[in-house]
């Protein structure tokens, strides 16, 4: 999924004065999820022809029918303007990004090992599931500060993103972290 919670849908459609509706058209356009396109308007109806106007005027979108009279949902086309606002269209960036965020060494046990140690592998997971979804790579992002502020950091690069350390620490960023001790503030 592109948008994570309830609040970021919400946020997204206010802020690009969209409805659920015309967005689930241009997500549908740009998945090239055609089956899901056609159950949809067998099942519910259509799409208001309004609705696709008004996002082909705002240029959400392009009608590439030549035919004007008629208007068949797989002849749009979903513009920069769309994609480039929920996806990095750049994911090595993203991934630079996060590589260069990662602390070069940790501290385990008072041992310390090397923190950036990702292979092949774990790049292109995060290349494919992570740094092409813009709120995903943020959300990472913010976890991975708030890990490294405080000393949450206890594995290296390539654990940390497979077993998706994020959630946790979104779930600890949720509560009073300061009432805990993380093993990592000891010195030895």
């Amino acid at each position: 999924m592109i948008l994570e919670s309830p609040g970021q849908w919400v946020d997204f459609l206010c802020k690009h004065k969209m409805s659920p509706t015309q967005f689930l058209f241009l997500y549908i356009i740009y998945e090239n999820d055609y089956p899901a396109l056609y159950k949809y308007v067998q099942e519910n109806g259509g799409f208001d022809m309004s609705e696709l106007n008004d996002l082909e005027e705002r240029g959400y979108m392009v009608n590439d029918n030549p035919n004007l009279a008629s208007s068949l949902a797989d002849c749009y086309t979903v513009t920069d303007k769309f994609i480039k606002e929920l996806y990095n269209t750049d994911v090595n960036t993203a991934y630079e990004e996060f590589f260069e965020a990662y602390p070069v060494q940790i501290y385990v046990d008072g041992r310390r090992l090397p923190g950036r140690n990702a292979t092949l592998k774990t790049r292109t997971y995060y290349k494919k599931k992570i740094a092409t979804k813009r709120a995903l790579h943020k959300k990472v992002m913010e976890c991975l500060d708030y890990a490294k502020r405080n000393n949450l950091v206890t594995m290296g690069m390539e654990r940390w993103i497979e077993t998706e350390q994020y959630r946790s620490i979104l779930e600890l960023m949720k509560t009073n972290i300061d009432e805990f001790e993380s093993p990592n503030d000891k010195l030895y």
